[in-house]
């Protein structure tokens, strides 16, 4: 699988520079990891994903030591209807999405057949 456009999304950027200066009430957490199926180039503005055939699901995130932080979650056929996964979302949790999500990349297409299952992984290195 080749990846093909990641972007960090503004409405993450905001949340690190109030956690910056301590203005933490207004921060959101990252705990939902969201798969669809569009091939939309990631960029900073957009707030979701982008496909119409889409699945969300809570996920505990882990900070790996060395400014590294991952989130972890499989996902099988049974999740999207057309079982074709081409982007990945990190995002509040699987009700709250739509807005102030953490990143969003593309992907090469992974078709998955019955009874497939995938580990969907976003890794972050903060530098």
């Amino acid at each position: 699988m080749a990846q093909i456009s990641v972007a960090i999304l503004n409405d993450a950027l905001e949340n690190v520079g109030r956690v910056l200066v301590d203005d933490s009430p207004a921060f959101d957490h990252y705990g939902g990891l969201g798969i669809g199926e569009s091939s939309t180039a990631a960029a900073a503005g957009q707030h979701d994903l982008q496909g119409s055939d889409t699945k969300y699901k809570d996920v505990a995130g882990t900070y790996e030591g060395s400014y590294v932080v991952k989130w972890q979650r499989s996902f099988g056929y049974e999740d999207l209807v057309g079982h074709v996964l081409k982007e990945i979302v990190v995002c509040q949790d699987k009700d709250n999405h739509n807005e102030k999500s953490l990143l969003r990349a593309t992907f090469d297409a992974i078709t998955l057949s019955v009874g497939e299952a995938v580990i969907s992984s976003v890794e972050v290195t903060l530098s």
